[in-house]
């Protein structure tokens, strides 16, 4: 049996994280760390996924950590809200404080004393109202609380040697949270509701979907301030922010595969040295359709056309009474299409008139 809050899954259940990412240099004493533009570091305390991670990135720095323009990922899960977890939480010296969503507190602190006069710090469940509820994001948060996002995902050089370790990022960028929230709802439609798994079978990639993180320099509004406090106007910025697509090769692989499910279901049938380029992950194979040469039909003369149109008014004429051939005959001059191929028969629908009006007549 699980123990309840310990190792029945209800907390992070990809286990220990060993690789972390971040935007910023190592921070230090007395200050944050430096943002890195359009580079992330990647730092990690595993001998072997440095040794790996050195191989793909380069030699790491001083501080042993690689940087890197861009890394090659797989995601953590099919949900987007578990692949990136958002919430407002609040930090003190001791450690966390509370997690809520602006609106109900589920996650708190609550510091116990027992009966031997020790303090403990356990993490309750809880449901109490935000004092932030309902007020959008006008004003600052008594209770300390800062937006934060956590992209949960896999190293592609790691997973790929057969390590799997999963990896963090952790981010409190307004710009971050709205995009890579709004970018994996957008790759969850276009794979079929599937953030890891493939939809079609590529082993090279673990028949996952390789996707590649990057930063990307945007422009953005920031509100100005005047002895602390917002005068309501904003002034232009530029900001470093996440950005996340999916791999080039992995993409032109899918297109063909969508090209081959094409061809099946119209009956045709690509050779089987295509099929196999593609399992080994040639993106180049030229695909060749073995289809039989089919004669295009030729459409009939107008001499035929006129004589089956001919044959056709006869007929309906013969199946008509008297007085319905006169209605046959008024219904066919409504339709130029088929009186332009009775032409030819000028003489013999004259007679065919005159005949049905001297039976009326008569």
């Amino acid at each position: 049996m699980p123990i309840r809050g310990l190792t029945d899954g209800s907390r992070n259940s990809l286990g220990r994280i060993e690789i972390s990412v971040f935007k910023g240099a190592r921070k230090t004493e007395k200050m944050a760390g430096k943002d890195l533009g359009s580079r992330l570091r990647i730092t990690t305390p595993n001998q072997a996924i440095k040794t790996i991670l050195s191989r793909h990135y380069g030699q790491p720095d001083a501080n042993s950590d690689f940087l890197a323009e861009k890394i090659n990922i797989y995601l953590a899960y099919d949900e987007v809200d578990r692949t990136f977890p958002t919430a407002m939480k609040a930090h003190e010296h001791s450690g966390f404080l509370l997690e809520c969503d602006r609106h109900t507190i589920y996650r708190k602190c609550v510091p116990t004393k027992d009966e031997h006069g020790n303090v403990w710090r356990p993490i309750r469940e809880v449901n109490e109202p935000c004092p932030m509820r309902d007020k959008d994001f006008m004003g600052q948060c008594p209770n300390g609380c800062q937006k934060q996002g956590e992209l949960l995902f896999y190293l592609k050089e790691v997973l790929d040697a057969d390590m799997m370790v999963p990896a963090r990022l952790t981010t409190h960028s307004y710009e971050d949270l709205t995009y890579v929230t709004s970018k994996l709802e957008e790759i969850s439609n276009l794979t079929g509701g599937k953030l890891t798994s493939s939809p079609f079978p590529c082993y090279q990639y673990h028949h996952h979907i390789p996707m590649i993180l990057t930063r990307t320099e945007v422009k953005t509004k920031r509100p100005q301030l005047e002895n602390g406090m917002r005068t309501g106007k904003k002034a232009d910025h530029k900001v470093w922010a996440l950005s996340l697509d999916f791999d080039p090769n992995w993409v032109a692989l899918y297109r063909q595969w969508q090209m081959l499910q094409e061809m099946t279901l119209r009956g045709l049938k690509p050779p089987q040295s295509a099929i196999a380029g593609l399992l080994r992950g040639e993106v180049g194979t030229i695909i060749d359709v073995e289809s039989n040469t089919v004669e295009p039909l030729s459409l009939p003369s107008s001499e035929d056309k006129s004589e089956q149109v001919w044959k056709s008014f006869l007929d309906a004429l013969s199946r008509c009474d008297t007085k319905d051939k006169i209605h046959q005959l008024h219904s066919w001059a409504q339709k130029p299409k088929q009186w332009q191929y009775l032409k030819h028969h000028e003489e013999e629908i004259k007679t065919c008139i005159e005949s049905a009006i001297a039976e009326l007549e008569f």
